[in-house]
């Protein structure tokens, strides 16, 4: 005799969002029951529940698209629900660290820019664990963006997805920005980036936190800036240079990458100092005032600076990826950053400087006809189940 349709689904909201994701395949029954409405709101009422995955890897399995992730709360390294057929299929053979693909995720989705570079976007949006996907339609400026996000209204069940930027050598384009929204369908052109031409030239995901985008440019030095989601705008005069410390004498700093840690925004660099060759990874977190729409006073708290062995990462490529790391309670900021190459995790204090990192994460291992694939922007940013969103595969 089988159990109710709603003791069913108790049990079910107690699994991991893996063990649901496979359930449909188990029998009929529970297909149908994951299929209701009503079975994807209660799930989605405990996703909060859920451990969310960082320290994000893509890679190519027989020509599909896959993922894996780290899962901090059981300290494990978890293969994510399959992309392979929410995208197209690979087409090119992959070389030693070439570069494709702009990736961003936010709420449970993914989108991601598969064109190559330089070349007109295609830009898809997904959600792994509804297996649903979409392709956008063209950009009314059609460039290679090199600034990409998404972001997710759970009220509305909607999202938007933000582009600026170009890797051509056009200084319009590079200066341009838009916006899609699944509710109209369309995209729009908003306030053009401020500063110089080609300023946004660093492949990023940036940062979105509470309606606002930061993201790194260059006005003669690095700097911040921000961008106001809701009224589609730049800050005009907003700006935050990078801390002094990152200009420190005798030292070089690279691989700049903002973070989102709970409500901080983090900046995190490699540095090298000359004497004896010594490296380390450097912290700082963005501080202002916030008055409703408007932020103010963009101001660094004071750097944080973890020693390490090794050699500066690789110039080419950003060798370590800086993410959240989403198993630390909110009063204690910590970062997993990975290095691409080996696949190594480790966990560090954005607060407190240290001679070590805090803990050692597990290696992640691919088998040999496995293929990393390195993504043009550095996946900063975590996943989190969404059960409701369902992106239309029209």
């Amino acid at each position: 005799m089988a159990l109710p349709d709603d003791l069913l689904l108790q049990a079910f909201a107690r699994l991991s969002f893996l063990d649901i994701f496979r359930l449909p395949a188990v029998c009929r029954l529970f297909q149908n029951v994951l299929r209701a409405e009503q079975s994807r709101t209660v799930l989605q009422a405990s996703a909060h529940l859920q451990p969310a995955h960082s320290s994000l890897m893509f890679f190519w399995d027989k020509g599909g698209l896959e993922w894996m992730g780290y899962d901090s709360n059981n300290q494990r390294w978890n293969r994510l629900p399959s992309l392979r057929l929410l995208l197209p299929p690979r087409t090119q053979v992959q070389t030693t660290l070439k570069k494709d693909y702009l990736v961003a995720s936010t709420g449970g989705l993914l989108c991601v820019d598969v064109s190559e570079f330089r070349t007109a976007e295609r830009i898809f949006v997904l959600n792994p664990i509804t297996q649903t996907s979409t392709e956008l339609p063209p950009l009314n400026y059609r460039r290679g963006p090199v600034l990409l996000q998404v972001i997710v209204d759970a009220e509305t069940r909607s999202y938007q997805v933000i582009v600026a930027g170009s890797a051509s050598a056009n200084d319009d384009l590079s200066r341009k920005t838009e916006v899609y929204s699944s509710q109209t369908g369309e995209w729009t052109v908003t306030g053009d980036v401020p500063g110089p031409a080609h300023s946004l030239n660093l492949f990023q995901s940036g940062v979105l936190l509470h309606g606002t985008q930061f993201c790194i440019v260059i006005h003669d030095i690095l700097t911040v800036i921000a961008y106001n989601v809701r009224r589609g705008e730049w800050f005009s005069s907003w700006r935050c240079p990078f801390p002094e410390a990152y200009y420190e004498d005798g030292t070089t700093s690279t691989n700049p990458q903002l973070v989102r840690c709970g409500d901080c925004v983090v900046l995190f660099w490699e540095r090298e100092r000359a004497s004896g060759r010594r490296t380390s990874f450097c912290f700082a977190t963005l501080e202002f005032d916030r008055h409703g729409d408007e932020i103010e006073h963009p101001r660094w708290s004071k750097v944080t600076e973890h020693s390490r062995t090794g050699s500066r990462g690789l110039d080419s490529y950003p060798e370590f990826v800086c993410s959240p790391c989403p198993a630390d309670p909110a009063t204690e900021c910590k970062v997993n950053v990975m290095n691409t190459i080996d696949f190594r995790k480790e966990t560090y204090s954005v607060e407190y400087s240290s001679e070590h990192p805090t803990q050692h994460l597990d290696k992640a291992i691919l088998k040999e006809d496995q293929e990393i694939l390195y993504t043009l922007n550095p996946a900063t940013f975590c996943f989190e189940p969404n059960y409701l969103l369902l992106v239309s595969n029209d």
